[in-house]
Order: structure tokens, then sequence, then C-alpha cells
């Protein structure tokens, strides 16, 4: 346990005897604790021990979207898949003595194949407030395990150790979200590809005077799976649920939950179901016992839908105070929850497990002590992962179809994929050589090779948040004009005109005679020479014929030349 929890749990326990007081496989691996990698290829994780990395809360790792380790971190220190330092980490000006001291101590967040930042944490244990700090780490030629390009830069400070993470609406951009110390206020961030800048705040919180110096400190934060939604508890028992704008980082106050008098029960852990109509509390430990409680997030009273799971068998021993720590959403959909006790190191090696936790009450099937660490154990904290599955927030992801699709000027191809929604409207750009730039799938009949692209909204969600997304496809046109070379001018409607296939309107033609004589030209042409035949000899003719230099055209006009016979 660490300083700053050793202390609070001295001081909680004496107004204890006075009566005062969750397709891709990015989060597929865990690090936890006591050098230990979780591994949720399987259910339940298999256990592996690493290269020696302690954590005491702070922990996170991420995965590819393939389900291989990247990195792993404890909040001092990041390490790659080969269980060894990143390329480029040095030590900094940052005394990081109390940066494995914060519940999120540590935050992978990916943007790209290549880039990854940490949002790491440092606890000032004066005034008891967290500054966060960020490193960028890339992936690129020479550095295939990942090299840190830039180093504890700082972000903001004076919040609590609550802060996470969601998908913006556009499925490419993150929101962070963190929470002052000792205010009702809240910070937005926004992560672009340049990393993490502070956008917006919102005083949407509750007024919770602390009685404590960890009232408002401690306690966990935890955005719901859909990311529409986030919750927070304070220790002294405040336990709020907010709603939250994917598309424009808006936090609104959706409900409160204040459970017991400030100085009974004293609040830690907390997580949503996988379906996001389930909120799970525990204790950190309580007067007489802890409890690991379930309620309806949707319920009109929250508080009054409160269904008690489990609760300790320790009653009235006071060398008993096992907490539930930090919980989490697994892979596998259950929620994994950490045991612990200052004076038993046993509970610690095990987590307990919310089996099925989209079940109301006690068919949620918590088993505490159900999954064992050994050879190590949690200590207090376990990964803070976002949902890294959170695509763009549209109905129907715009789809233009094959990247790559041949044709000749003439033909014409289908583009887009249908609307199997009825709610999307979708635009295409440039709207040139389309049959209909606002339809689903339009025929392409370019008059040179374009690429389009697709931009599709989403109609039935508010205005602000339709989207757009976007896809690309390119169609090519690279045929020759094909031109037969044999006139039968015998009246039988066959062969008695120079038909000329995929040849772009406005082409001029010209015909000469054998001696040069230039006997027909046009600019432009269309399919009707010899408009005289009778007047036309038998023999060889030779023709020109030239392209228009089209607007946008990569390789403008072209000419070409050949001969036809005229027999009768």
């Amino acid at each position: 346990m660490n300083i700053r929890r050793a202390i609070f749990l001295q001081i909680a326990l004496l107004f204890l005897v006075f009566g005062k007081v969750a397709a891709q496989n990015q989060d597929i691996h865990w690090f936890v604790g006591d050098s230990l990698i979780l591994d949720f290829h399987s259910s339940p994780p298999s256990l592996q021990k690493v290269a020696n990395l302690q954590s005491l809360e702070a922990a996170s790792a991420i995965s590819d979207q393939k389900g291989n380790l990247l990195f792993y971190s404890n909040g001092v220190d990041i390490m790659n898949q080969k269980y060894s330092l990143l390329d480029g980490w040095v030590s900094g000006s940052i005394d990081y003595s109390t940066a494995n001291l914060v519940t999120y101590g540590t935050n992978l967040i990916p943007y790209s194949d290549s880039i990854c930042f940490n949002f790491h944490s440092v606890a000032n244990l004066q005034n008891y407030s967290v500054s966060i700090f960020q490193t960028r780490i890339e992936v690129k030629d020479g550095f295939p395990f990942g090299i840190v390009t830039s180093k504890d830069n700082f972000i903001i400070r004076d919040v609590t150790e609550r802060f996470g993470f969601a998908k913006h609406a556009n499925g490419k951009d993150w929101w962070g979200v963190c929470h002052q110390i000792d205010t009702d206020m809240f910070y937005l961030l926004r992560i672009t590809e340049s990393g993490a800048v502070k956008v917006d705040s919102f005083a949407v919180g509750s007024d919770n005077i602390p009685q404590l110096p960890y009232g408002l400190f401690e306690g966990e934060f935890c955005f719901s799976k859909t990311g529409d939604k986030f919750a927070m508890v304070s220790a002294l028992g405040l336990v709020e649920i907010f709603s939250f704008d994917r598309c424009t980082g808006e936090i609104l106050k959706k409900s409160e939950i204040r459970k017991l008098p400030i100085g009974r029960n004293l609040f830690y852990g907390l997580s949503f179901s996988p379906n996001s109509l389930f909120l799970y509390l525990s204790d950190i430990y309580g007067q007489d016992t802890t409890f690991l409680k379930q309620y309806e997030v949707n319920a009109p009273q929250i508080l009054n839908s409160e269904v008690v799971v489990w609760k300790g068998a320790f009653a009235n021993n006071p060398n008993k105070i096992e907490a539930l720590l930090q919980h989490e959403l697994a892979p596998d959909g259950k929620i994994y929850i950490v045991h612990y006790d200052p004076y038993d190191p046993i509970p610690q090696t095990t987590l307990g497990v919310i089996h099925n936790p989209d079940a109301p009450g006690l068919a949620c099937d918590f088993r505490p002590y159900d999954y064992s660490l050994l050879p190590g154990k949690a200590r207090a904290g376990l990964p803070n992962n976002p949902n890294y599955n959170l695509g763009p927030l549209v109905s129907q992801p715009a789809d233009a179809g094959p990247d790559q699709t041949l044709v000749c000027y003439g033909d014409g191809v289908t583009l887009g994929v249908p609307d199997t929604t009825g709610r999307m409207a979708f635009a295409w750009s440039p709207g040139y050589g389309l049959s209909d730039s606002t339809a689903a799938q339009p025929i392409a009949n370019p008059e040179h090779s374009v690429t389009y692209t697709l931009t599709v909204t989403d109609t039935s969600l508010p205005a602000h948040c339709q989207g757009p997304d976007r896809d690309e496809v390119t169609v090519t046109v690279d045929c020759e004009p094909e031109i037969q070379n044999v006139l039968t001018l015998n009246h039988d409607g066959i062969n008695e005109t120079l038909r000329i296939r995929y040849l772009q309107p406005g082409s001029s033609f010209a015909v000469f005679d054998r001696w040069g004589h230039q006997l027909y030209a046009t600019s432009n042409y269309n399919q009707d020479w010899p408009q005289q035949p009778d007047l036309l000899r038998e023999g060889v003719y030779f023709w020109i014929v030239k392209a228009p230099e089209l607007v946008g055209s990569p390789e403008g006009g072209k000419s070409y030349a050949g001969s036809v016979t005229v027999l009768r």
C-alpha cells in the first residue's frame, strides 16, 4: 500500500474506532501489480510473470489490433513487448516517487498504428492533488518496439486521481476528462495527433465539503462501454453519474447517489456493466463489513434500486478491514475487482470476478477470491483501459466500394454499397461523371481517371453529431479508343460509318486520302463519317483523333492515328 493510502487507512481507522467515521484486441493484455501480465485470449486469462516492474496502483498495458502486446507501464516506467525499457526513455526532471501512488497514474492512448500517448500522473502529497503529464511513443523504421520522442510534457495540475478517456465521435481523436480538486469543475481535453490540449471546462459536479483531505481526491472514475456516460465516486460516499457527448465533449449531470452519511462507509471502486444498465459500487471498507452493491442506472430513484450482491464475512474483527478496490471490465465481458487487506497479504493474491455483470441482482454472480494471481499479487490497482473499440458515431460507416476500379469511358461502374438503415445522407465529390451525386450507389462514367470522396451523415442523430464519415474510391479510365479498320458501303446498314468506341465527347476528327488531302474534319466527332458515302471511292484512308484536354485529367489530351479500308 502506498504512503498516501497507508496514512488514509490509519486516519480512517480512528474514525471507525470512535464511530466518526470494462474484434479488436488492444486491451487483451493487462499489466497488474506484482510484475504480472494477464492474457485474455482465453477466459479465464492466462498469467505470466514478466520483467520486474512493480505497481502499487497505477497500471496500464496496450496491444496492437492483432492482440500482440506493445507497451505496459506502472506510471513510472514504460516497457515494450521485449520486457525492457523503451528506447529514448531517460530520467527527466519530474520526481516520479509519487507517480505510482495514483489510481489512474498511467493511461496508454493509441492515436494510430504508429503513435501512442502515455498520460501519467504525479501526486502532490502536501495538498493531495495530481498533475498530469504526457509522453509520446512512436513506432517507426529502426524502432519497431517503440521509441519515446517526447517525454513529460505538462498538461494540467490540481486535479484529483479521477480521470478517463473516451473515443471522439469521429472515431480517431480522443476526449479526456479530469476532475479539479475540491471543486465541482471538470476539465475537458482533446487528444489529436499532436497530443492533448485543454479545450473546455464544466461546473456540473456536486458541492462536497471534504471531512478528510482524501474526500475529493480518492475514488474511481469509469466511462461506460458506449462512452456516452461516466461515473465517479469520492471516498466520502458521493457517487455521481454524468452524460457525455462524444461529438462535442459536453458533460451534463445525470444523477447523484449519496449512499451513507459522511464518516460511515468509505467508498472507492465502481464499474459499469457492459450494457451500461447497472453500476457496481464497493467500499474501501465499512464500519462493520465490506459491501459490493448493484444499482440500476436508469431507475427513477437510483438509490432505491440498490441490491447487495456481496458482503464480507469479517464483521467486528478489528484486524480484518479488507477492501474491494479498483474494478475493471475485461475483454471477456466480466468485471474483475481487487481484494486488499493491509493486515493479510493473501486476499491480494486473488481477484474477485462478476461473471454475469449484465444480469440484475444476485444473478450477476459475483465470486470473491475467484481468480488466483499466484505467484504474484495485484496490490491495489488494475489497468484503466478505455474502450479502444469505439468507432465513428454513425449508423453506417462510409463505404465507397473497392479502392481501385478499372473501366473504359462509356462502360460505367457502380460505386458504394446499399443504404441499410434508411437514415443516411450521401454526398459524392466531385459530382461529374456520376449519375447522382446524392445516391448511395451512383453509376460512375467519368471521362478520365478520378478519385471520388463519399461523405455519409446519419440524419437520425442530432445535427451536431451526424458525422460525417468519409471514404474514397478511385475510378481509373485507361482504355485506348477502338476504331474499326474496314467500312463496307453496300447499303446493308452494317459498317457504313466509322464507329470509335471509348471516344471522349469533344474529340476532334479528321480524314485524309493517301496523298494527304484532308477530306473531312470536325471538332466534335459524332460517329457519322462518311456523311456522303456514295461519293467515297474504294481504297485506304487515314484518320487522326485528338481527345480533349479535360479539367482535372492527369494526362491532358491524347492523339490517335490510324487507317481504314473502304469497300463496296
